[in-house]
Order: C-alpha cells, then sequence, then structure tokens
C-alpha cells in the first residue's frame, strides 16, 4: 500500500494539480459542478489504472450521469454511520471502514447503492484493522511533514515578497502531494481488495 500509494501519486501529482483547479474553477456552475464533484470522489479509480491522468476526465458525462445513484449511497452510508455513532466511535469508524470502498463498486461494478455498501462490506471484511492502520500512519507522516513545511512557510512569508511567493508556492506542492498520495492509498487499498467480491 505504501508502495503504490507513492507511485500513484508521484505519477499524478501535476494531473491532482490541475483537477483541483479545474474543480474550483467550474464549481459553482449547476449540474456541471455535481459530476466534477463525484469524478473528483472518484479519483482513486482513475488513479488504479496506473496511468497518468488528463485532469479532463472530470467533465466525463458517467459522473454525471451516476448523481442519483452517488447521492444515495452517500446519504445511506452517512446515516449508518451517524446511527452507529450514538453507539461511541468504535462502531461508527468500523462501519466507515467497512463502507469505504462503496462508491468505488457503484461506478466501477455498476452496482445499485444497497449492493455496493453490501460489497464493500463484504470487501474490507478481515482487512479492516490494517485500512485503519495505514490510515493512522499515513495521518502522522502527513502531520509531521505539514508541520515542517508550515514552519518554513510561516518563516518564508514573514522574511521577504519573494519569501512569501515561494511560501506560497512550497505550500500548494505540499497540498497537492499530500491530496495526490492520499488518492493514491485509495487507488491501492481499491485495487487489493476489490476482487474479494465477484464484480457483477
Amino acid at each position: 500500500t505504501f508502495g503504490e500509494a507513492f507511485k500513484f501519486g508521484g505519477k499524478n501529482i501535476l494531473s491532482v494539480i490541475g483537477i483541483y483547479l479545474l474543480w474550483l474553477l467550474t464549481c459553482w456552475i449547476p449540474y456541471i459542478n455535481v459530476g466534477t464533484t463525484i469524478a473528483l470522489k472518484m479519483l482513486p479509480l482513475k488513479m488504479s489504472e496506473g496511468t497518468a491522468i488528463n485532469p479532463l476526465y472530470i467533465f466525463e458525462s458517467k459522473y454525471r450521469k451516476c448523481m442519483g445513484g452517488f447521492l444515495l449511497t452517500l446519504v445511506l452510508k452517512s446515516v449508518g454511520i451517524a446511527v452507529a455513532g450514538f453507539f461511541l466511535f468504535f462502531p461508527a469508524t468500523v462501519l466507515s471502514l467497512s463502507w469505504s470502498l462503496a462508491l468505488y463498486y457503484l461506478l466501477d461494478a455498476k452496482m445499485n447503492p444497497t449492493e455496493a455498501l453490501h460489497a464493500s462490506n463484504e470487501a474490507t471484511y478481515g482487512s479492516k484493522w490494517t485500512l485503519f492502520f495505514v490510515q493512522v500512519v499515513f495521518g502522522l507522516i502527513f502531520g509531521f511533514v505539514a508541520g515542517l513545511f508550515g514552519t518554513l512557510v510561516g518563516i518564508l512569508i514573514v522574511s521577504s515578497i519573494a519569501g512569501a511567493i515561494i511560501g506560497v508556492l512550497l505550500l500548494i506542492v505540499l497540498i497537492a502531494c499530500i491530496a495526490a498520495i492520499m488518492n493514491g492509498v485509495s487507488a491501492s487499498v481499491w485495487l487489493q481488495l476489490r476482487d474479494n467480491v465477484a464484480h457483477k
């Protein structure tokens, strides 16, 4: 997972910058913005293909076409996790990990929302501790790196105008790297677990 995350992320850092810029430029356009937001959530699926991503993929019509199923899956996930939250943190975390692949099954395997949630639960069975560990480790690594970069950027910003420009550019690069690698983590997990459930 760690190796693949950095491989997928490193290959697509510039693409991720382009994707987020395109999303920011179009997020105010009704209907289009739903499709681009869904495409953004499906970035790990694109990464799992193993090739450099063309940022224009976020405008593909298939993402707008699955709007209803996508929103229904999100609602079902949110309600289920919220109910589990009444039984404290641990059940909600387990359910969140259980359903973490549901949106990918919805789009990639053409399942309906309930089938996608069920498939995700089956695919992650026996792997939840690993998924939790990976999230914690990456969270700690990125927290440490972000702290170091934050200190460096703060020093640059107060030093001079040129330093401020360099600091902002470094911050953009850092955010892009983190976003690319985190999506790479999800892509790697999807590749490893998706075949635990037979696609329809």
